[in-house]
């Protein structure tokens, strides 16, 4: 039996996968080796968007789903922007980054600043 994926465990993959450019991607959830849209949990995705990562790594886990989404979305509106999609697409992974990096903050305890 496998141990369920907490929120801390992922973010913690999300801030692993945000570490390497060519597993990131902006515009679609998710891309396969060749540049193609795919879902993202799709056996051939191998790029995802800051949305696509997070679906596939919580998928059949809506309350999972839901908490690490809130608190992207938060961290996303505390950097300027209007929500994480907007903070992958427009930001890039500079502003992806420092959104898991706040998310990962406030789900262990702190204050922000």
């Amino acid at each position: 039996m496998t141990t369920p994926l907490t929120v801390a465990d992922v973010l913690d993959r999300l801030a692993a996968w945000a570490s390497d450019r060519k597993r990131c991607t902006r515009g679609v959830f998710a891309r396969d080796a060749r540049g193609r849209e795919v879902g993202p949990d799709s056996p051939y995705a191998c790029r995802w968007c800051v949305e696509g990562k997070l679906k596939a790594l919580t998928a059949g886990n809506s309350h999972l789903y839901g908490d690490v989404f809130e608190l992207l979305r938060g961290a996303s509106e505390d950097l300027g922007y209007h929500n994480h999609l907007d903070a992958n697409d427009h930001g890039g992974l500079v502003a992806v980054r420092a959104m898991i990096a706040r998310a990962r903050e406030e789900a262990s305890g702190g204050d922000g600043g």
